[in-house]
């Protein structure tokens, strides 16, 4: 991969075009698209990155090498195509049925917490592709700069366990929740 600077997208931006745009493929070149960054998902979430091979995920797809091309001119843009898809997963998952009544910002915090935690559990594929993506970035400064999102992430992260430290006397349990969970340093 080259190492040409892209502008960065705002997560809010990449957030509301996902959003507007849904996530029903639109056309058969939509779904045949989805279907190819679905696969390189896949394949990074079972042999990281020295098992995405585009032959592979062309295969994965169902359809010939030249076809991913067509959709994907280099490796790169399927690759920021999956960074794309797996912030659109981050941002549609949801705990199902949470009894949490999100009222107070600490209550926010502690149903926001109580996802995760059922996001670690039931789509740990999520966080494998999250990790191999963070740790090939930092040899890779194009894939560094495509999770230039993860910044803001850690920096709400840390904003998170900061209040919920400052009202532990109030409702123990809650940094004991954030102590389980590890920390984020990017």
């Amino acid at each position: 991969m080259d190492n040409i600077e892209r502008p960065s997208q705002d997560i809010n931006i990449v957030a509301g075009q996902m959003l507007s745009e849904g996530i029903v493929p639109k056309t058969q070149g939509d779904e045949r698209r989805r279907s190819l960054v679905q696969a390189a998902y896949r394949l990074i979430a079972e042999g990281g990155f020295e098992g995405l091979r585009t032959r592979n995920v062309a295969a994965r797809a169902g359809v010939n090498i030249a076809t991913l091309h067509y959709y994907f001119a280099r490796k790169e843009d399927l690759i920021q195509s999956v960074v794309e898809y797996l912030l659109q997963q981050f941002m549609m998952a949801y705990l199902p049925g949470s009894p949490f009544e999100m009222r107070t910002p600490v209550e926010k915090i502690r149903g926001e917490l109580a996802e995760l935690q059922y996001l670690l559990h039931e789509k740990p594929d999520m966080f494998i592709v999250l990790n191999e993506l963070v740790l090939r970035s930092l040899h890779n400064p194009a894939i560094h700069h495509m999770l230039k999102w993860l910044d803001e992430l850690k920096n709400s992260y840390n904003t998170t366990k900061r209040v919920v430290s400052q009202n532990e006397q109030k409702k123990p349990g809650d940094l004991k929740m954030i102590k389980n969970l590890g920390t984020i340093d990017a």
